[in-house]
């Protein structure tokens, strides 16, 4: 099925029982997927992360979890991480999720066209750590604030339809009562 993904690893680093974030990582390259898995690994543990080492492996992944971050290379062999981004801004169930791009180029034009793309932040490689948990924790703090602006949105937005549907029900009412009185007043 779409859900089966064989080469992407999944570490559940969730230690507690409180609500972890889950952070997907695409890369090519093995040794840096390991490389961020120990890193992360000792860093912070509330976290559920997800490995690919390609865009394909990346979509099946996104199409089977729920991710609040992707962070993925840009330069991959058959799609780059161009490919990713563009495929999560153009996934309706998926544009809210932030992806962070790394690249070890020191092109400008590559991190404009990766900002303009809709990529909320740049990461450069090598990876140093402090910057990596960082920059995580802060769009994971920012999603966060998100999704409660969206679920407060998504309130709002019923209380709000059931207010005009209780509207409309007494202008009905209203309406039914000055017809009656009408044809008392008539008779």
């Amino acid at each position: 099925g779409t859900c089966d993904v064989p080469f992407a690893r999944i570490h559940e680093t969730t230690s507690s029982g409180s609500a972890s974030s889950s952070i997907l990582f695409v890369d090519d390259e093995p040794r840096i997927l390991e490389s961020i898995e120990r890193t992360l690994r000792v860093a912070e543990k509330r976290w559920s992360l997800h490995f690919a080492q390609s865009v394909g492996e990346a979509r099946r992944v996104l199409a089977c979890t729920q991710i609040d971050v992707v962070v993925t290379d840009v330069t991959m062999p058959l799609e780059s991480g161009f490919e990713l981004l563009r495929h999560v801004r153009e996934t309706p169930a998926l544009t809210h999720v932030p992806v962070i791009v790394l690249t070890g180029l020191a092109d400008v034009d590559i991190k404009r066209r990766a900002l303009e793309c809709g990529a909320i932040d740049l990461l450069g490689k090598p990876i140093h750590r402090e910057d990596l948990v960082a920059r995580l924790r802060s769009v994971l703090r920012l999603k966060h604030h998100e999704d409660a602006l969206a679920q407060l949105n998504a309130t709002l937005e019923a209380q709000v339809l059931d207010r005009t549907r209780e509207l409309e029900a007494s202008r009905t009412d209203i309406l039914l009562c000055l017809a009656m009185a009408g044809e008392c007043r008539d008779t």
